[in-house]
């Protein structure tokens, strides 16, 4: 796939698979529109990135807040454009037995990845589907096929992520807007 001047937004860019998909096409001549926390560590690898001949913006936000992400987002589509590829691979979690989770585990893992996901797609998705083009994909867990004991909020997170990736699927179906649900096995 040609990635010159594609807008691709990526989600949880500061940090592992978002990280590392920035820095292996960074070089592509995409425009990257980074998004996480950590403003460091994205001031970090934008600077990499530039210092390297590539494109990026950094839009800093905690992705669990809807608010948050409904701001950054006016303001990509206004400074870059809308995003022809959005890259979800925003999220955390832990593994605990529903004895050990308190309820704002279960909360907070349910925020990233699932509402962070969804959140970021729902910003982008309307003006996608007018354009008629562009490309979601979503990083999940092997988790989210699985079940077993001592990672009830993770696993309800994963499977949550999983089932809203396949319903957008079907819901698409009838546009040119693509989706696609990436399950890695272990990640290092």
């Amino acid at each position: 796939m040609n990635l010159k001047d594609k807008i691709i937004l990526v989600t949880g860019a500061s940090s592992g698979i978002g990280e590392a998909f920035v820095k292996l096409v960074s070089s592509e001549g995409a425009k990257l529109v980074l998004v996480a926390r950590s403003v460091d560590k994205l001031d970090l690898l934008l600077r990499d990135i530039h210092k390297n001949g590539g494109t990026a913006y950094s839009y800093p936000a905690d992705l669990t807040n809807l608010e948050a992400i409904k701001k950054q987002a006016e303001k990509i589509k206004k400074e870059v454009g809308i995003p022809d590829i959005i890259l979800n691979s925003a999220g955390a979690g832990n593994w605990l037995s529903i004895f050990d989770a308190s309820e704002k585990d279960f909360t907070d893992m349910m925020a990233s990845p699932y509402f962070a996901t969804v959140y970021t797609i729902k910003a982008f998705l309307n003006d996608m589907v007018k354009r008629n083009s562009g490309h979601i994909i979503t990083i999940n867990s092997a988790a989210s096929y699985l079940i077993f004991p001592g990672a009830l909020g993770y696993l309800s997170a994963r499977w949550a992520l999983r089932a809203f990736q396949n319903g957008l699927f079907e819901e698409l179906r009838s546009s040119k807007v693509l989706t696609t649900s990436i399950v890695a096995g272990k990640v290092d």
